[in-house]
Order: C-alpha cells, then structure tokens, then sequence
C-alpha cells in the first residue's frame, strides 16, 4: 500500500511540476511520496535473527521512546538503515519545511533537486 501511496504523490508532482505555479507543493509532494517509498522499503525492520523491531514508524517511535515527531524519527532510521538514500531524503525534508513553513517560493534549483532527489529514492526502494 505505500508503494501505492508514493506513486499517487509522485504523479501529483509531475502534474504540478508541469503547471509552474505551484513549486512548494512541487517540493512537498516529492517529501510526501518519498516518505511512502522509504515505509515501503523499510519497514518491517528486523534484527539480525529476523525478529521485528519496528513494524512501522509509529511502532518505532513508541518503542524508542522518541519525544518528537514521527518526521524526525524517520529522519532518523533512514540514516541507520537505508543511508544510501539518506542526503536526498534530508534534502526533501528541509526543503519541504522550507516551502511549507518559511517561503512558498521555491528557487527553481530546489524544484529541480527535489525531483531528482524523489526519483533517487523512487528507484532505490521500489
């Protein structure tokens, strides 16, 4: 299901990229469908016996006691499991908090990072 989900906001920022008027929600829809892909190639985690660890992202936050949000926690686990992919996701995190809290108007270079960034992603974990 979260393939799903990330190729369902990965075309919604295809749709918008090709609008122009819309490069924050560019940005935070690339975020948004890369959240999905990283759950789908993630999670479960397990440990080297092949118990699970963390069924998902709230289940980690739950059993790692983390006071903050599940963004952070995430932010987090993509540096220990999947570090590969690791600088474009934290691209995309800082720049859709760039674009959603700080300025709507995104620099065509971040638009354009952010795309390749998502396709980085997209083709690692799925």
């Amino acid at each position: 299901m979260k393939k799903e989900w990330g190729d369902r906001n990965a075309a919604l920022c295809e749709h918008l990229a090709g609008n122009g008027n819309y490069d924050d929600w560019v940005v935070t829809t690339a975020f948004y469908a890369s959240i999905h892909y990283i759950d789908h190639k993630m999670f479960p985690i397990k440990d080297n016996n092949g118990e699970i660890l963390y069924n998902d992202i709230l289940h980690a936050k739950a059993k790692l006691r983390r006071q903050e949000p599940p963004h952070a926690t995430r932010k987090r686990l993509v540096s220990m499991y999947l570090d590969t992919v690791s600088s474009a996701y934290n691209f995309l995190y800082d720049a859709c908090m760039f674009a959603r809290y700080k300025s709507y108007k995104v620099k065509p270079w971040r638009v354009a990072k952010a795309k390749r960034s998502l396709d980085e992603i997209k083709k690692y974990c799925t």
